[in-house]
């Protein structure tokens, strides 16, 4: 692979400047690939190794608590661990409550449902007596 990144030849140029003289050079070129090599290379893995930092870390349920001059206490956390826990346990509670209310209203809506049509048969039944009547 470093054979590949050492430059065959540089084209030239009609007017070199003292600052081409010094960079226009096969060995400052190919020391340039180089470092840029190795900065990619070093990037690669820092990368790598923050991102399976991360994924473990969450997978032991660790958190990230300090980043410079940032930091939270482990009370924090747990404090609000213990109201997340809290509000899901309510919210587990007032499901509970709304499933009872929908039940007892769509019984309430049967019920009124049932009355009305026994009150409509009821009139159009003395709608009928009354034209016979007359």
């Amino acid at each position: 692979m470093l054979y590949r990144i050492y430059p065959g030849s540089l084209p030239a140029k009609a007017e070199q400047g003292w600052v081409d003289l010094l960079f226009d050079t096969p060995l400052v070129v190919f020391a340039g690939r180089i470092r840029l090599l190795s900065i990619a290379l070093v990037l690669a893995f820092a990368s790598g190794f923050t991102i399976l930092s991360i994924v473990n870390w969450t997978r032991r349920g660790q958190w990230l608590t300090k980043a410079g001059p940032f930091e939270v206490s482990r009370y924090s956390i747990d404090a609000l661990a213990t109201q997340v826990e809290f509000w899901q346990q309510r919210a587990l509670e007032e499901s509970a409550d709304v499933d009872a209310l929908r039940l007892r209203l769509s019984e309430t809506e049967d019920l009124l449902d049932a009355m009305l049509n026994e009150l409509s048969s009821t009139e159009r039944e003395g709608d009928n007596g009354s034209h016979d009547d007359g």
